[in-house]
């Protein structure tokens, strides 16, 4: 269940910035985004960024942004919080890149499917579900990578995918059916699944939840 579904006083004092509930936001999520920069520096062939140090750093900034007052007033309570962090994760862990002189590959653009998993899910996919889920994303078709971002990335809901994407919603529940049956199949393929499972292994590492 998303961290303010349900939990109003949670969002009001978080919006308040009270410290207990910033303390449960912050240790609800801090250990995806730890994960999830470590997966961005390794993609990004950056090991200089892996090191403790550098971790603690950026993960203190990610959430003195993501916490600031006007973060708080701006975000959005109908979305998911994991991806909200992670777009912000990214963001920072490109401008340190950029700033090293490196080139931002492209590997960047395919990884945030491959830590997609909201927070509220708990500890990520298994690192090879991870890996089949990379090398599945990187051989999409742009139109299903759109589909991808806007459900599983980003959270969105059906009708605000539709607009960003210019497509009805039959078409896009076509899509996401097509997106899961492609994974399940590559699962399959991997060795990881057997075909008398169910997909929850594969809609994990897509998102688990997104809004509808």
């Amino acid at each position: 269940m998303p961290i303010f579904e349900g939990k109003p006083d949670l969002l009001e004092a978080f919006r308040l910035g009270e410290r207990w509930a910033l303390e449960r936001v912050y240790r609800a999520h801090v250990r995806m985004i730890d994960r999830y920069l470590r997966a961005l520096a390794h993609a990004a062939h950056a090991p200089e960024l892996i090191q403790h140090g550098v971790i603690a750093d950026l993960l203190q900034e990610i959430f003195v942004r993501a916490l600031s007052p006007g973060a708080r007033a701006a975000y959005d309570s109908a979305r998911l919080y994991g991806p909200y962090l992670r777009r912000i994760a990214k963001n920072l862990l490109i401008d340190q890149l950029r700033v090293r002189g490196r080139v931002v590959e492209e590997s960047l653009d395919i990884l945030p499917g491959a830590e997609s998993i909201p927070c509220e899910y708990g500890e990520l996919a298994d690192p090879r579900v991870n890996a089949v889920l990379a090398s599945y994303l990187a051989a999409l078709a742009p139109p299903l990578r759109g589909v991808y971002e806007q459900r599983f990335v980003l959270g969105n809901s059906q009708e605000t995918s539709c607009v960003a994407l210019g497509i009805t919603r039959r078409r896009l529940r076509t899509d996401e059916a097509r997106l899961m049956s492609g994974l399940r199949r590559a699962l399959l393929d991997n060795g990881i699944m057997r075909a008398d499972l169910s997909v929850d292994v594969g809609f994990a590492a897509m998102g688990g939840h997104v809004a509808r």
